[in-house]
């Protein structure tokens, strides 16, 4: 075996090595005392405009129960129901009376600008009362696309396909 291939060899087992022991935390059997001990504390991470309360709420996670990975399952799920993140995730440690867990969220991109151009047919101001997006406001892929939609019904009814 070549020196090359020696050195990579090393580096794709140290790598396989670190992934694992990053993701062991929340892995159901990866020998340790995470899962079945107390909640100790929820934080919430990412944020910037979301309400940390209401994320936590939604998680369904209270310092006090017990974490198992259903109730991370049902904390992810709850985040994501929000309907205000691309990505949620969980990491938990432990602390000297329990698990601390933090929630970590990665929000939808805030609309800077909306701009209308070529709506010859409709005025502007027509087509923003019948928007839900706005300046200011998070935009998911679907509010856009639900947005899209109320634009095109507003042409059908004038005739324009």
């Amino acid at each position: 075996m070549s020196r090359f291939s020696l050195i990579i060899a090393v580096l794709i087992s140290l790598t396989a090595m670190v992934s694992a022991q990053e993701s062991r935390s929340l892995t159901p059997g990866a020998g340790n005392d995470i899962w079945n001990n107390t909640i100790a504390s929820v934080e919430v991470a990412g944020i910037q405009s979301a309400d940390t309360f209401l994320v936590i709420n939604s998680s369904g996670l209270v310092p006090g129960d017990i974490l198992t990975p259903g109730v991370v399952q049902d904390a992810v799920k709850g985040v994501y129901g929000l309907g205000l993140f691309t990505d949620v995730q969980i990491d938990a440690s432990l602390a000297k009376n329990g698990v601390k867990v933090t929630i970590m969220v990665t929000e939808y991109p805030k609309l800077r600008r909306l701009k209308f151009s070529g709506n010859k047919d409709i005025k502007t101001k027509k087509i923003k009362e019948s928007l839900t997006l706005f300046e200011g406001r998070l935009a998911s892929p679907e509010e856009i696309k639900n947005n899209i939609e109320k634009i095109k019904s507003l042409y059908n009814e004038k005739g324009h396909l």
